[in-house]
């Protein structure tokens, strides 16, 4: 029999998982409230209310196998723009999610339920100069807003594990590939510089601190840790997705010299450098769990930069 999947957001992780899963045969719907992504098969999305009712009736709509709760802002100045956004998003809308499941499972309804994935960060760990993160840190210690909501999130899938709705964890690297927003690293630089090769003036890149260190882990990759996690993890594990290196951020721009076929120059703009309380020089983690199930990552930062840069030729080609 084919599992259902329930995944609530939209976004840049929900619209890799869901296309992994499409092209296995599975079942999927994918949730949103704003608007539909248009990368994504109409017909699989619905829209989705904000209140616990809501929550309450998609549920014993779809009746799924795994719920994967990827909904919230995951743009880190955008967290500290707008606080109360960033709280309802990133711990609210699942909170209300996670509340639905557990007052349907008391009703002896959702029997299926076998996993639920709540998406946190490594913004969790807080100060990682100094080494790597592994699962098992009990010191989380976040020093932004965004680690902080998360590590809330956190605290919230624990709490309801303990209840009996079978919650696994993601703390969630950098993670980076084709269609991401642009506003992020990788695929800032990579459509900075297919607007040049297309013929953009001027010919410079804006960039921020490119002495940062962090540990990036392709899409492709991530979506199979996913998998692992749902039908592996026991409830209540912690699991970091990530490759387990951390890579200075100047190597994008070095790739990016490689593969372009025009040259261009590169200048820091100041207000792309995060503030202090959001930034560690080096962020990287130690994925055991997933090592454990012998997983490892397919591709490394050349190959996602080089995926992305086409994605963005294609896209601002076929603008003209």
């Amino acid at each position: 029999m084919k599992k259902r999947y329930l995944i609530f957001g939209n976004g840049f992780i929900a619209q890799h998982y869901a296309h992994y899963l499409l092209s296995r045969g599975e079942q999927v719907e994918v949730t949103y409230r704003h608007k539909k992504n248009s990368a994504l098969p109409q017909d699989i999305q619905r829209k989705v209310g904000s209140h616990l009712h809501h929550a309450r009736r998609i549920l014993l709509s779809v009746n799924p196998h795994y719920v994967i709760l990827t909904q919230g802002i995951s743009f880190i100045p955008d967290n500290e723009k707008e606080i109360r956004n960033s709280v309802e998003s990133n711990v609210i809308a699942p909170l209300l999610i996670l509340e639905a499941m557990y007052q349907l499972r008391k009703k002896d309804k959702l029997k299926n339920i076998e996993k639920v994935l709540t998406f946190g960060s490594a913004a969790e760990y807080g100060d990682s100069d100094t080494k790597k993160w592994s699962e098992e840190a009990r010191d989380t210690n976040p020093h932004s807003l965004y680690g902080l909501v998360k590590h809330w999130l956190f605290e919230s899938s624990k709490f309801y594990a303990e209840l009996g709705i079978p919650c696994v964890h993601i703390r969630q690297f950098n993670t980076i590939g084709a269609g991401q927003d642009s506003r992020f690293v990788v695929s800032s630089f990579c459509r900075q510089v297919a607007s040049i090769e297309n013929g953009g003036k001027p010919t410079i890149i804006r960039v921020g601190d490119l002495s940062q260190e962090r540990d990036f882990i392709d899409i492709r990759d991530a979506v199979r840790a996913y998998e692992l996690a749902l039908k592996k993890a026991p409830a209540g594990q912690v699991i970091n997705i990530c490759s387990g290196t951390a890579q200075p951020v100047k190597e994008i721009v070095t790739a990016l010299k490689r593969m372009s076929s025009t040259g261009f120059t590169v200048q820091t703009d100041p207000r792309l450098i995060v503030s202090k309380r959001t930034r560690n020089k080096i962020l990287a983690g130690t994925p055991k769990w997933l090592h454990a199930q012998g997983w490892k990552p397919a591709f490394n930062l050349t190959d996602t930069v080089s995926w992305t840069l086409e994605y963005w030729r294609t896209k601002i080609q076929s603008k003209k």
